[in-house]
């Protein structure tokens, strides 16, 4: 309810601040550092869609051109495409971009029916301007740069894009490698559940559904307040400075802020947060043209 969505913008826009970050929808200035935060997600989603038996197998998520992301702004729903930047120190550096979320509905039937995110193209795809009966929210790919991670942005991430929509749709769904472990566990710990339907895809062979996004969401803002509190506790220069974009290093999977710091050192089959292990996703939804 109304009571529900007031308290999770607060924890959300309160933990926000304590990290000096800010979720909000993306606008077209964004779409640059996007499309070069989809480029590090997918160089690090890459070593988690390696064949387990060391056989190399082509990208599933799909390279997003500049035009691509600006139709993703411009043309759907304002809450599919969630970007979290960081607030910068100077006029010459006001923000920069450290994470985004893209996500959308799809109908998805109990059980876990297939979904259309192996659509030819993305004119195929349902691009609901309002929730019908059936649709859940398809979390495509969420990310969050190495260098932040750790601090719990994936979860605000999360929280922050289903709290848009909860008021019409309570479930949500996504695919993951099950060997990217660190991701499985966030997920699980947000409040996703392991589904028994078959995947179709043996490199994210794992579906996890969420049925009651209200209770997680409420749940989730918990935990944000009382991060907020801890972190008002701390002092300022305990919180390691964090490097410029060009800086950052991919990690080893998909997971998100939510999840353990990454090794250094490529994974060995196993692990990601919200999707693999570094809080970058699950499969592409949608191929594009």
């Amino acid at each position: 309810g109304g009571g529900l969505l007031k308290t999770a913008f607060g924890a959300v826009q309160g933990y926000a601040r304590a990290c000096g970050v800010q979720a909000r929808a993306a606008e077209l200035r964004d779409a640059p550092s996007v499309m070069e935060l989809n480029n590090l997600f997918r160089a690090e989603m890459g070593q988690w869609e390696r064949d387990p038996a060391g056989v190399w197998a082509p990208p599933s998520y799909p390279e997003l051109t500049l035009q691509q992301i600006e139709d993703i702004i411009c043309e759907e729903l304002q809450g599919n495409l969630i970007v979290l930047v960081r607030e910068g120190e100077s006029r010459q550096h006001r923000e920069r971009a450290i994470g985004y979320l893209y996500s959308y509905l799809e109908p998805w039937g109990e059980g876990g029916e297939k979904s259309n995110r192996r659509c030819a193209a993305r004119s195929q795809r349902p691009s609901a301007k309002e929730a019908r009966a059936g649709d859940s929210i398809y979390i495509a790919e969420l990310f969050v740069v190495a260098s932040e991670r750790g601090l719990g942005l994936g979860e605000l991430l999360l929280t922050e894009s289903l709290r848009l929509r909860c008021s019409t749709v309570s479930r949500s769904h996504l695919y993951v490698s099950s060997r990217n472990v660190s991701a499985v566990n966030c997920y699980l710990k947000f409040g996703f559940k392991r589904s028994a339907a078959p995947s179709g895809d043996k490199l994210h062979d794992l579906v996890m559904e969420l049925r009651d996004s209200q209770k997680c969401i409420a749940d989730a803002a918990h935990r944000l307040e009382t991060r907020s509190a801890s972190r008002a506790l701390t002092p300022p220069h305990s919180t390691p400075p964090a490097s410029p974009l060009s800086g950052y290093a991919s990690s080893s999977s998909s997971r998100t802020s939510c999840s353990p710091s990454m090794s250094s050192n490529p994974p060995s089959p196993a692990a990601s947060l919200i999707g693999s292990a570094a809080w970058s996703l699950s499969p592409p939804s949608l191929s594009r043209p």
